[in-house]
């Protein structure tokens, strides 16, 4: 099970950027690219695919609880 892979420091991590005031924009929701680039930074992952893994778990388990995250249009 995924969850029992994710270790607590991601899992802070995840937390303090999705908390962040930095990391939320205008409309109250998380900007997904920039809490993206605080975790990734915070973690220093060898392993890309499993980092993202469990990075896409939190965010839906996040948007499951706190609503889908609008983002801008690129």
């Amino acid at each position: 099970m995924l969850t029992n892979t994710i270790t607590a420091h991601f899992q802070d991590s995840f937390n303090k950027a999705v908390t962040n005031p930095e990391n939320i924009m205008g409309n109250g929701h998380v900007n997904w690219n920039f809490v993206d680039a605080d975790v990734y930074m915070d973690m220093q992952p060898v392993d890309g695919e499993t980092h993202y893994n469990h990075f896409e778990y939190l965010a839906t388990q996040f948007e499951a609880t706190n609503g889908v995250q609008s983002q801008p249009r690129q």
